[in-house]
């Protein structure tokens, strides 16, 4: 069984102990050979970086704002023009095995713009760029918030998902002409940006790194585990029936809502299911980490992401 820690303790030890050792991600195939001969390691452009916020930061806010009033903003700072927020990488990146981007690395976002915030409107009042990330020679790499495009400012749209946050890079004009929906969509978006919420930047053009610096600190990351982890989980509000989850031949119990179990599997195919229930396929590599959010007697696969901020709020089921 795995051990989980919440987000906050995560972004804390990311913070004061960078570089950290995690499973990453990997950019696309075509991407991620490089050759041997050559004296430079290549980061391909467009090679994503996943994010979260260790800081939140909030634009000037109403006392008439119901959204901030019922939901008060802790741990975030005012916006200023030219601020710096910092963010730190949540998952390690991968290219051809090596690990380029350590989890826990320092990544820097600039505010280039500051409105007061408008209560009828899904928006932040805020204009964000993404800066740079460092990677594990000491470099530091440009970023951008989509897979192509330019290095441009965006507008964040914080939306709450599985009582985590995600930040969606929009436009200034996204931001000025978001109605003011009443019902769900309301409860869902956020008026400021809170610390941990994540986000995936994008290298942002092709980085030549030196090769032997890049080599050298390999031997900070052991070799990956040969197993993989699959996580299941269930929140507050599904209450009801004990539920058997079985994933090939393991079967674990969650005996109630707001509890979580970890089941290692090798690298493989499995079919997971809750009882008699239609089975998921979840593809299992070596040292990996998965996540099932279970709901209503269904599994669901989530995101990495999704999942630990909905782990971070469980406890570990009894063996």
């Amino acid at each position: 069984m795995s051990t989980h820690f919440p987000v906050t303790l995560t972004l804390f030890l990311a913070i004061s102990l960078w570089p950290s050792v995690v499973n990453g991600q990997e950019p696309p195939a075509e991407n991620a050979k490089q050759s041997k001969e050559s004296p430079v390691y290549l980061i391909p452009d467009g090679t994503p970086v996943r994010l979260r916020y260790a800081e939140g930061v909030h634009s000037e806010l109403y006392k008439d704002d119901w959204l901030v009033l019922k939901r008060p903003v802790p741990q975030t700072k005012k916006a200023r023009e030219d601020d710096t927020v910092r963010l730190v990488v949540s998952d390690d990146v991968r290219i051809d095995g090596k690990v380029v981007i350590a989890r826990g690395a320092p990544a820097q976002a600039t505010i280039t713009m500051v409105q007061p915030r408008q209560p009828k409107y899904q928006n932040t009042g805020l204009l964000l760029r993404l800066d740079w990330v460092v990677d594990v020679t000491g470099e530091h790499l440009p970023l951008r918030t989509s897979a192509k495009g330019k290095q441009d400012s965006f507008s964040p749209e914080v939306i709450s998902q599985q009582g985590g946050h995600e930040v969606r890079p929009g436009t200034f004009k996204d931001a000025l002409t978001a109605g003011a929906t009443l019902g769900l969509s309301l409860l869902r978006h956020k008026a400021w940006i809170p610390t941990g919420s994540r986000m995936t930047g994008y290298v942002h053009g092709d980085i030549a790194v030196d090769r032997e610096r890049m080599d050298r600190a390999q031997v900070r990351f052991p070799a990956r585990n040969t197993r993989g982890l699959v996580t299941v989980y269930r929140l507050k509000g599904d209450a009801g029936k004990a539920a058997t989850v079985s994933c090939a031949d393991q079967q674990v119990l969650l005996p109630d809502q707001l509890l979580h179990i970890a089941i290692e599997l090798a690298p493989g195919t499995y079919s997971c299911r809750v009882g008699t229930a239609k089975p998921i396929e979840i593809n299992v590599a070596a040292g990996e980490e998965y996540y099932l959010f279970l709901r209503g007697g269904k599994l669901r696969q989530v995101s990495k992401d999704e999942g630990e901020d909905g782990v971070a709020r469980t406890a570990a089921a009894p063996n």
